[in-house]
């Protein structure tokens, strides 16, 4: 029987350990870059939270001060947003603040599968504000 060398065990479990990692650090980038119905989804949702974005703007009244987080644009600071499909079409949420020194207010948005608003929830300082399609 041979004998247990423990600079042995250790570069084996180097290698095993290693081999594994990059195993699934190649599978994880195939999954998230190589799938064509993902890339088709993710486009899809890029252009449903572009769209959010700009009707948001529309119904906030643009300015210079006006900062938006949304699922293109993440702030940790603002919040958790979101992008999911929803049986009438999308519904985005994100955050929203008008200067920077100003507290974050959260919005969601429901949007046909063409990206047109059907409803906007938005937090004022004065309280929920629910604002129709234009």
């Amino acid at each position: 029987m041979g004998r247990f060398s423990f600079e042995t065990s250790t570069i084996g479990g180097a290698v095993f350990a290693l081999s594994v990692g990059i195993t699934l650090a190649w599978f994880s980038f195939q999954w998230t870059t190589g799938s064509e119905p993902r890339q088709t989804q993710r486009a899809a949702e890029e252009a449903i939270v572009l769209a959010a974005r700009e009707q948001l703007v529309a119904a906030l009244g643009a300015d210079a001060e006006l900062q938006i987080a949304d699922p293109l644009q993440p702030n940790r600071v603002a919040g958790k947003v979101f992008i999911y499909p929803a049986d009438s079409g999308w519904e985005v949420s994100g955050h929203y603040r008008r200067g920077a020194g100003l507290q974050w207010r959260p919005w969601i948005m429901a949007l046909d599968a063409d990206g047109n608003m059907l409803n906007l929830s938005v937090q004022t300082a004065e309280g929920t504000l629910e604002l129709p399609p234009p």
